[in-house]
């Protein structure tokens, strides 16, 4: 993590939107560690589906999605069709729209913790 300004700011994964309280600790050797005796309440900012581009494509096309977290999802899905990430970061992940037989607009949704995400905009298919 990263202390600044009286401020401790960390990535997490996805278990910590289930997490009430937290304690730090910090390695003293190569074995042992120092658990600081006091508990802190945790809030977590969760997970989003913040954004998709583009709007509109085809089979083969190139779709990314952003949101905070993302990275973690379980699975992803065009409409019913699972998509398959190709690059993966934090909060962005990118795909390869799988062929679809069909036109039309469907929305893009991701699992997490069983929890469903889904887009506010339709991708249009064509």
């Amino acid at each position: 993590g990263i202390a600044q300004n009286n401020e401790l700011k960390f990535q997490i994964t996805n278990w910590f939107d289930q997490v009430k309280a937290i304690k730090l600790g910090y390695p003293k050797s190569y074995n042992e560690y120092v658990i600081i005796d006091k508990t802190l309440n945790f809030t977590s900012k969760g997970f989003t589906f913040d954004n998709f581009y583009p709007k509109r494509g085809m089979s083969g096309d190139i779709l990314t999605i952003e949101g905070k977290g993302i990275a973690y999802a379980s699975k992803f899905m065009l409409g019913d069709q699972d998509l398959r990430p190709v690059i993966i970061n934090n909060n962005k992940v990118t795909f390869s729209i799988p062929r679809i037989n069909g036109t039309g607009k469907v929305r893009i949704n991701y699992y997490m913790n069983e929890k469903l995400y889904q887009s506010d905009d339709y991708f249009e298919l064509y």
